[in-house]
């Protein structure tokens, strides 16, 4: 913004930004155009907070050649809605450590119906033959034990179904060799390093 002192402008450092203020179901836009002779206009319209409206908020936006934006937000509506709907069903642990100690990080969400309701679909989706949960939840089961590893699943599941329904996607199945051929690469690229630290390169071998 620009403010007049003495009959004298300060130097405006962005002609064109817009203020956000973030609501559960609707955003506040207010764009501010700033004239080279100090005078300003205003540009005010809401939108709603579902997906589609909000690429019609940066559509809008770019239409006004406004790439600066600052936004205010009291409540939890800023987060990825995958990270609230998943902590307001008590999937979602925390981390908590305070002064170097590590503390109980165990959800105060005891018993909820998404979260029950979430924890049958990991099991079912567990018990799928050949699926990239059950790959996943044997994976954590080893170190976290049964009950940690069946939550962390349904957190997984959640973040599926929130993104399938955003982007309006078919759920596709990731397969149970997924995290082996992640963890492979991750090998690869450890052992490249550490022969390049070495003085060596590392090349494949022809095994045939």
């Amino acid at each position: 913004m620009t403010r007049k002192n003495n009959n004298k402008i300060i130097s405006v450092v962005h002609p064109i930004c817009c203020g956000l203020d973030v609501h559960k179901d609707m955003v506040s836009a207010c764009i501010i155009i700033t004239e080279a002779d100090g005078e300003q206009s205003f540009i005010v319209k809401e939108f709603s907070t579902f997906s589609d409206d909000l690429y019609r908020l940066k559509a809008w936006l770019l239409r006004h050649a406004c790439k600066v934006i600052a936004m205010e937000s009291t409540s939890v509506y800023w987060r990825p809605v995958h990270k609230a709907l998943a902590s307001w069903g008590g999937l979602c642990p925390g981390n908590n450590e305070s002064a170097g100690k590590r503390k109980s990080g165990k959800s105060p969400v005891r018993k909820h119906p998404f979260k029950e309701l979430m924890i049958e679909i990991g099991w079912a989706a567990v018990r799928t033959k050949g699926s990239y949960y059950k790959d996943k939840y044997y994976r954590l089961k080893s170190r976290r034990g049964a009950k940690r590893a069946i939550v962390a699943v349904a957190h997984r599941i959640t973040k599926a179904i929130y993104y399938i329904i955003k982007h309006n996607r078919s759920y596709i199945d990731l397969g149970e060799a997924y995290l082996m051929s992640k963890s492979k690469e991750k090998r690869i690229k450890k052992l490249k390093m550490n022969a390049r630290h070495l003085g060596f390169s590392l090349v494949p071998a022809d095994i045939n």
